[in-house]
Formats: structure tokens, C-alpha cells, sequence
């Protein structure tokens, strides 16, 4: 397999969850990131594509950059479709640089590193 692309519903991480928001890398919405690696496990894709929201916890954040071993980007996704919603994107496709306006590295923090 060269490529895997996935997301997994972010119902359990986003803001928008006023009960049983998961905030800890633990629950039904960490089980199906899990699915995710567990995907990358058994097919060895070259490369991977993992995308989901910017609200979800720092905490969960901290451990899916630990898990894919990359920096997520922060993109909007206004700039490639009709919502606008910002999104988390991890991946180790070599090369991969967005201007600014598009896109921009965040840290474990959440906060914006400096622009490549």
C-alpha cells in the first residue's frame, strides 16, 4: 500500500460536545483512532494522511502527534470547501509544504510555530 487516508468521527473530541466530551487519549473516540493505527499497522502504507478537529484536547492532541510522530498542520478547510472549520492534519508525505495563507505547523501546545 503507498497511501492511507483516514480520519475518525470527532464527535467524541470537539468543542461542540456539551456531555461526554473525552479529553484524555481514552474512551470510544480514542478506540477509533485506534482503528487508524491499527490500519497503518497491518497495511505498512509508505505514506499516511490522518485528519480530525482542532478543538479536541491538547492531551489527545500530545499523544496522536506521539503516535504518528509528526507535527499536525492547522488547515481551514473554507480554503478547499464549503465549511469553514479548522483541521488538524498529521502526515509523513515528504515535501509537503503549504504557503501560509493556506496552512500553518502547530506545536503539542496548540500554539502556531514559525511559518516554514
Amino acid at each position: 500500500m503507498k497511501l492511507l487516508l483516514g480520519g475518525s468521527p470527532c464527535t467524541h473530541w470537539s468543542i461542540a460536545q456539551t456531555r461526554n466530551r473525552e479529553t484524555q487519549p481514552e474512551g470510544l473516540g480514542w478506540e477509533l483512532f485506534r482503528n487508524y493505527l491499527i490500519a497503518r499497522e497491518r497495511y505498512g502504507p509508505d505514506f499516511y494522511l490522518y485528519e480530525n478537529n482542532k478543538s479536541m484536547a491538547p492531551a489527545i492532541r500530545a499523544q496522536i502527534t506521539a503516535e504518528l510522530g509528526v507535527e499536525p498542520l492547522l488547515i481551514n478547510s473554507a480554503l478547499v470547501s464549503a465549511q469553514s472549520r479548522q483541521r488538524l492534519y498529521w502526515t509523513n508525505i515528504p515535501g509537503v509544504e503549504l504557503p501560509e495563507s493556506w496552512a500553518y505547523p502547530v506545536g503539542r501546545s496548540g500554539k502556531r510555530l514559525a511559518a516554514p
